[in-house]
């Protein structure tokens, strides 16, 4: 599968400098290396000269080479284009494959829902974590994406132990053993912000953001403040189901087209449904 962009030429320029503008060296390289660089239908290399009102096409092809069998795991489309998806990930599917197991992960549930499709995760949850996925559908947007991972926004929202007040959590997490992570010194800098909350019975319900992206941050962090997140096997009382914890909103560029996107789910509903209280809102 190819993903075409093409540009019309504005001004006078020699192509090296108009592509350094807009893409990665690695990128232009892999561009230049494969011949997939053409001004007005012929291939050219970096050093062409283009005139105003040529046509610049850049040729970006997928070289991935597994593929996942088709398994329906409960995934449902928010968003989908030519180069984005936004997917609901119930709790227990895994993000990400892990050898020598390649079923029952997201990978096999997007190629149930898209069997022609080439899929890249930009965002991951964690397997017993719900909610929105955002996921390339090429290698030139993945590649966007990547670059400015920071920029891409979620908000969370999760059930917590006790009487939570919004805050920022400002504290650096370590490794531990195994997949743990813990709050010490040395630790990467890390900061998690409570935007909102509600109580719930003797829980609070925590509207999320974070400024760092660490592994576990979220869970590692409310449990540090006193106030694990229910259903945390791992970082606080376990429960069936995992950890009461999901990804309900996402926001971000898009790759291609530049204009902001953001989808959202109904927080509290995720939230109370997998607890067992109320239906599904999605």
């Amino acid at each position: 599968m190819n993903r075409i962009i093409e540009h019309i030429i504005e001004k006078e320029c020699i192509l090296r400098d108009f592509l350094r503008n807009r893409y990665t060296g690695r990128r232009i390289h892999f561009l230049r290396e494969k011949g997939h660089i053409l001004l007005n239908g012929r291939p050219v290399t970096v050093v062409e000269r283009a005139r105003t009102g040529d046509k610049l096409s850049l040729i970006f092809s997928e070289e991935l080479t597994f593929d996942y069998p088709p398994q329906d795991m409960g995934l449902k489309e928010i968003y989908s284009d030519e180069d984005v998806l936004v997917v609901y990930k119930p709790c227990g599917v895994p993000s990400m494959p892990a050898a020598p197991h390649f079923d029952g992960n997201l990978f096999n549930g997007l190629r149930y829902l898209y069997p022609e499709g080439v899929f890249r995760v930009v965002t991951r949850l964690d397997k017993d974590t719900s909610g929105l996925v955002l996921v390339a559908k090429n290698a030139l947007a993945h590649s966007i994406l990547h670059e400015d991972i920071r920029l891409i926004c979620k908000t969370y929202t999760a059930l917590v132990e006790g009487e939570l007040p919004p805050c920022d959590i400002d504290a650096p997490i370590c490794t531990g053993e195994g997949a743990a992570r813990y709050v010490g010194e040395g630790g990467k800098p890390s900061k998690t912000r409570i935007i909102a909350t509600k109580p719930y019975k003797n829980y609070t319900i925590a509207s999320i953001r974070t400024e760092t992206g660490r592994t576990h941050q979220i869970r590692v962090h409310l449990a540090h403040v006193g106030h694990p997140i229910v259903g945390d096997g791992l970082y606080g009382r376990g429960r069936a189901g995992g950890q009461l914890l999901a990804c309900t909103g996402i926001a971000f560029k898009h790759p291609i087209s530049q204009k902001n996107a953001e989808f959202y789910i109904d927080g509290e509903a995720e939230i109370l449904e997998r607890l067992g209280h109320v239906s599904a809102k999605k």
